[in-house]
């Protein structure tokens, strides 16, 4: 009888083995799943942010081109181009609290900070297309956007060229 009591404990003690085995493993996979499903919610968060900036700096690069080709009179031109400017910031400062606020609401890996060659890509990557020197597109900051200062004929600080 203690012969069999001993095979008994042992067989258990196997079926608990491998049961506690399946559930780690199930526990695995959920994890894992759930890995690659906010990987690819970060990803699509991302390519939005970016569609986002891309349409907007082709948008203010049309209606930059526009006011390029109509014959204004200078206090126009210069009136559009600080009203340009001012929208550019605006839109800036709604896309970085909009990605910040997403960044915020899903957990990240780190701290968010950005190495200065990122805050270079950033900018070359904003400016691009649109005319803008790279120096007077905004920095992105962990605190949000450091403003850059504009001058009052808009972004190139620079005197409108007379349309005739």
């Amino acid at each position: 009888m203690t012969l069999y009591s001993h095979f008994d404990m042992e067989s258990r003690g196997k079926d608990d083995r491998a049961s506690l085995e399946r559930e780690r493993d199930a526990w695995f996979a959920i994890l894992e799943s759930y890995r690659l499903r906010f990987r690819l919610e970060r990803e699509r968060i991302r390519v939005a942010c970016k569609r986002a900036e891309q349409s907007v700096w082709v948008n203010l690069a049309n209606q930059a081109w526009c006011i390029s080709q109509e014959a204004l009179p200078v206090d126009v031109i210069k009136i559009l181009c600080s009203y340009q400017a001012e929208i550019r910031q605006r839109r800036l400062e709604d896309l970085q609290q909009d990605r910040d606020r997403r960044d915020t609401a899903r957990p990240t890996n780190g701290p968010n900070v950005r190495s200065p060659s990122a805050d270079m890509r950033w900018r070359r990557r904003a400016s691009r297309g649109t005319g803008i020197p790279e120096e007077s597109v905004p920095v992105e900051s962990s605190s949000g956007l450091k403003r850059t200062s504009l001058g009052p004929y808009g972004v190139n600080d620079r005197a409108p060229k007379p349309p005739f």
